[in-house]
Formats: structure tokens, sequence, C-alpha cells
């Protein structure tokens, strides 16, 4: 017995013939499907949103939503072929768990349809949490890592391919963090009113501010998690961080009606991960040593993310914290990302990039 790149155990390759893979082309269009899916999702937010009047389940977002169910179906189908009526079991390498979860979603559509038929249509956060909602969750994120989990398997890190399912898979998680993330909230640019310990309203009047901080931190975790998995299989590919944050960061502010400050905070942000990817480029070739190279390139890649979005708010709309509030935001989420970066130094997939010769990537 042998182990994969990702400690799973498995038979040795003289024993196990090699699993079937997905082309990149293939890929490509289970990650084309992931979008349709990404944008049906985020547009039925912006309904939940934005449309006050909503009621049940049969609505045109759902039908985008839904249809490209459909489509990912009939795509995994055609992709297991040539095993007939059991497809299921002749899907490429990376996809079986794709399977499961078309079957999860469809369970959670019906209990969502059940839902809402039932109890009405959520308006707020509530929907965000609704459990119809977070099986549909589940069973998106099966899907969506699928072309993930092949071009991972295939030793693809760096492709547009696999940039690509990877920044869809973050954009699926930011949909479910979205009452916690910087880009909706804009929070430098809220009221904010200090009051001195002991005032019966101090706690109230900083829970704004304490809001904003948390959203900072979950927003950043998010961006890093991503990276980080990457870096510990590759040099850090141009582009993946920009990626991130623009599909995040324009698709919130969709939800949100294209809001001012959320236009402008994503109009920054994106400038700030472009500027980030030279400093990442920069840091790559200096050649860090191994226990470093992570947290740092984590902290590079965050800070100036966060302080141009805070300086394109302050031009664009205008800033309520104080300037020790705003620019400990900066520092916090830095520390946030080298912290997150030093726990992953020693996690099992850095030796990702020299698996075993007798290693067989896992097919599921």
């Amino acid at each position: 017995m042998t182990s994969t790149p990702y400690g799973t155990p498995t038979r040795d390759a003289a024993s196990s013939p090699a699993p079937r893979r997905a082309t990149l082309a293939q890929d490509a269009v289970t990650v084309a499907i992931g979008l349709w899916l990404i944008g049906g999702l985020f547009s039925d937010g912006w309904a939940h949103h934005n449309v006050p009047e909503l009621e049940g389940f049969f609505t045109p977002w759902h039908g985008v939503l839904y249809s490209g169910l459909l489509l990912a179906g009939a795509w995994f189908i055609w992709l297991g072929r040539a095993g007939g009526r059991r497809w299921y079991r002749h899907l490429p390498a990376g996809y079986g768990w794709g399977c499961v979860g078309l079957g999860v979603f469809g369970l959670g559509g019906l209990a969502d349809m059940a839902w809402h038929l039932v109890l009405g249509v959520e308006a707020g956060v509530d929907a965000l949490l609704s459990p119809s909602h977070l099986v549909l969750f589940t069973g998106g994120l099966l899907i969506l890592t699928s072309a993930l989990r092949s071009r991972w398997g295939s030793g693809d890190v760096t492709s547009p391919v696999a940039i690509g399912g990877l920044a869809l898979v973050t954009a699926l998680v930011s949909f479910f963090l979205l009452y916690v993330s910087e880009f909706t909230a804009s929070a430098p640019t809220l009221a904010f009113r200090a009051l001195p310990e002991g005032h019966p309203q101090h706690t109230a009047s900083e829970l704004p501010a304490t809001a904003g901080l948390g959203g900072f931190l979950i927003t950043t975790a998010l961006l890093v998690v991503p990276l980080i998995w990457t870096w510990q299989r590759a040099r850090a590919p141009r582009g993946l961080l920009t990626t991130l944050v623009a599909l995040i960061s324009w698709l919130s502010a969709a939800v949100v009606d294209l809001d001012r400050a959320a236009v402008v905070g994503a109009a920054g942000a994106t400038l700030g991960a472009v500027v980030a990817e030279f400093a990442l480029d920069w840091l790559e070739r200096r050649d860090l040593r191994a226990r470093l190279r992570i947290p740092v390139l984590a902290a590079a890649a965050i800070v100036p993310t966060w302080t141009i979005h805070i300086a394109a708010l302050a031009a664009g709309v205008g800033l309520s914290w104080p300037v020790e509030l705003w620019s400990g935001a900066v520092v916090v989420s830095g520390l946030a990302a080298a912290a997150l970066g030093g726990l992953a130094v020693s996690a099992p997939a850095a030796a990702v990039t020299a698996p075993r010769a007798a290693s067989v990537s896992p097919s599921a």
C-alpha cells in the first residue's frame, strides 16, 4: 500500500490501473457550467435582497440556478457515457463526489421548494442559513470541486482552468458568508460613535465596528485559504489572487444592487490585488526559506489588497472610522493571513509537489 498526495491509502500502481483522466478541455467545460451555477446563485441572492415582493419557489432566478443543475447533470452523464446505464461508475477521476453532489443538490432543490411553499421566502440573513439552502450549498460544493479535483489530481495547479475552478469554489463559499463580508458591508464607511467604557451604550455603539472588523478577518481567511492550498503545491501562479478578489468582490457588489460603496470597494480591492501580484512575483524570486514562504506570501497578498480597498473607499465615499481602526484592520488582517500561512507550513499537503512515484491520485 502507498499513499496519495492527499494522504489517503491506495493500491500500488503496479496492481491497479491508472484512473481515467478528464482532458483539460473537459474540465474547462465543467468550470463553464460551474460559472452558470454561480451566476444563478448570485442572481437569486440579488432577488432575495432587492425584490421585497418575491414570493414562492418558481422565479426566473431559480430557473437560472436549477437549469445549471440540469446542465451539469447532462454533462456528467456525457462524461460517463462509456458506462451506459451505469455512467456514474465511468466518470473521470475527480468527478465521483461531483456525482454525489448532483443528487444532494437535487434533494436540496425539492426541500427548498417545499420550504418556500410552506414557510414563504426569506428576505435577510435567514436566507443564507435556511437548512434547505445549506443542503444546496453542500451539493453545489461537491459539484464545483469536480474540475478542481481533476486538475490537481493531474498535477495541474496553475492553468487557467485550475485557477477558475478554485475561484468558483471560493465564490460559492463567499455567497454563504455575505452577512460577514467586507465586500458587502464596506465597514470603514459606516458611522462610528466612540463612547467611553462604562457608558450604558458603549457596547451597542461599538457593535458596527466590531462586526466590520470581523468581516475583514472572515474575508481575509476566505481569500487566503485558497491561496495557501495552491502555494503548498506550486509557486504562486500569476492572476490567482486577482481572480479571487475580482470575482468575489464584484459578485458581492451585484447582490447589493451595485451600491456605490460596494462598487468603489470592489474596484479598490481589485486594484490592490493587482499590486499584490507584483509583490508575490518578486517574493517568489527571492527564494524564501521554506518555513517563511507561505506566511510571508499570505501577508503580502492581503495587506496591499485591503490598503487600496480602504483608500478607494476614502476617496470615493469617505471614511467614518478613525485612523486607528481602519489602519488596525489592515494590520490585523495581515497578521491573520500570516498566521494561517504559518499553520499550513507543516500540513501534509506541503509534500504534494514531490509525490511518491508509486502513488495513484484519488478518483473520487
